[in-house]
């Protein structure tokens, strides 16, 4: 499994299989995605095709990192102390906070306009995100996630608490 790695984010494309789930999920929210307008996010229904995408994130993903690799240095999951109920999320503009001692994993499901979507970590350093359909973002605690309002872009976002 390939990653790229930046400062305290990972990203690994996705494989035929799961991206296949991805754009079911995606056709699903397409609708609610174009429609949202809360800011920064609007909570989508989390379908059984989400559902789906997250059973297929542990199999193929989660269950799959080693110790040691460059995702692992952002989410390891030997270190998952516990674990919130996944959620569908547009974001429109803004950004959202991702608590410290946590580890967000997000799946971009659709993109509607040109949103530009930024991680900022803990240090301040802000990176854009390349906002695949369909890959696997990791993204490290204290830090936050924002877009510029140039369109909707929504997304599977599950969120470990890490010991």
């Amino acid at each position: 499994m390939s990653t790229n790695r930046e400062d305290s984010f990972a990203i690994s494309p996705p494989t035929a299989a799961f991206l296949r789930l991805v754009e079911t999920a995606a056709r699903d929210c397409r609708d609610n995605t174009i429609s949202a307008q809360e800011k920064p996010v609007t909570k989508l229904d989390f379908t059984n095709s989400c559902a789906d995408v997250q059973k297929e994130f542990i199999r193929t993903y989660q269950e799959k990192i080693l110790p040691g690799s460059s995702t692992a240095a952002v989410f390891d999951p030997n270190k998952i102390e516990s674990w919130w109920i996944p959620e569908a999320f547009a974001i429109t503009e803004g950004s959202f906070r991702i608590p410290p001692l946590a580890t967000a994993v997000m799946v971009p499901l659709v993109k509607d306009g040109n949103p530009t979507i930024e991680y900022c970590n803990s240090r301040g350093v802000t990176s854009s995100i390349d906002w695949t359909i369909g890959s696997v973002i990791y993204l490290a605690g204290d830090s936050s996630l924002k877009s510029d309002g140039g369109g909707n872009a929504s997304f599977i976002f599950l969120l470990f608490r890490m010991k």
